[in-house]
């Protein structure tokens, strides 16, 4: 449908009539959750529109996966709706709240509602503040770990796989991190080519916690040198650590990419002195 309305009519509509227009309601968890038509983000496999969440009366991020945009089958919806479907089980500061999860037949998607951030992903947070003291980085760096640490003590331990800074998500008035975009396992099998990660990683199944402590230490070294560290180019940590003029902050670093035979895991990270000073 189409509505032409002036300017002047426009601001005559009540609010709720305008929100009728921009707003599609589906039927979830009795009219629990309504969704806008517009979008506030699109990722690799996703599209994430604004919501609202009738019963908390709360803003929601509505995330939707299409099946035949990421060439997927009938079988595979339902496998990543499972696994994304972890999510809504979690209860942790530093892991975003998950609130449903289903795949729509009709749709021919996978649906995520989540927490909504105003101030979004990490990194398009730090690339806006780019005069940012180490103590700023210290602080998110460790809200990273503690999310992680959460995740991979559950029995079994539940591994990201993509931990990159525009997964994880930030409220910018009080600085609150939390790990997002978790279940992705079927849509990404692998991120890193073989000889990216270092000796002693299992190069072929990457869904494990070392990964993920390797994939937090390239979160960290693009947060301390702005430098956006992708699976394309992350090949050049060892100059772009060289960098790093803080010493702690250069060991930390070293201990997540080049671990020398023992990998440490998020709680070990969590008591290293970059944290504790």
């Amino acid at each position: 449908m189409t509505h032409n309305i002036s300017h002047t009519a426009w601001y005559n509509v009540t609010l709720e009539a305008k929100q009728a227009i921009y707003r599609k309601i589906f039927f979830v968890a009795s009219y629990r959750f309504s969704r806008y038509n517009h979008t506030v983000g699109k990722g690799r496999f996703k599209r994430v529109y604004k919501g609202f969440d009738e019963k908390q009366g709360i803003d929601i991020a509505w995330s939707e996966i299409q099946r035949e945009a990421n060439q997927l089958d009938h079988d595979q919806i339902h496998q990543i709706a499972a696994e994304m479907s972890i999510g809504v089980d979690l209860d942790h500061p530093n892991v975003i709240r998950c609130f449903k999860c289903w795949a729509d037949k009709e749709q021919n998607c996978v649906n995520l509602i989540t927490e909504y951030f105003t101030s979004g992903n990490l990194r398009e947070f730090r690339s806006q503040h780019k005069h940012l003291e180490l103590k700023a980085v210290k602080k998110w760096g460790k809200q990273i770990l503690q999310g992680l640490s959460y995740l991979h003590d559950k029995s079994p331990p539940i591994v990201h796989g993509d931990l990159r800074c525009d997964k994880i998500y930030i409220n910018g008035h009080s600085g609150e991190i939390k790990i997002g975009d978790l279940g992705l396992a079927t849509l990404l099998p692998r991120r890193f080519s073989p000889g990216v990660l270092p000796d002693g990683v299992n190069k072929e199944n990457q869904y494990t916690q070392h990964v993920d402590i390797f994939a937090f230490g390239l979160c960290l070294l693009e947060l301390a040198t702005l430098k956006r560290l992708d699976s394309n180019n992350c090949q050049i940590w060892p100059e772009l650590l060289a960098s790093v003029s803080h010493e702690d902050a250069r060991r930390l670093i070293l201990r997540c990419l080049d671990p020398q035979g023992v990998y440490p895991s998020a709680a070990d990270l969590l008591l290293d002195p970059f944290f504790m000073r």
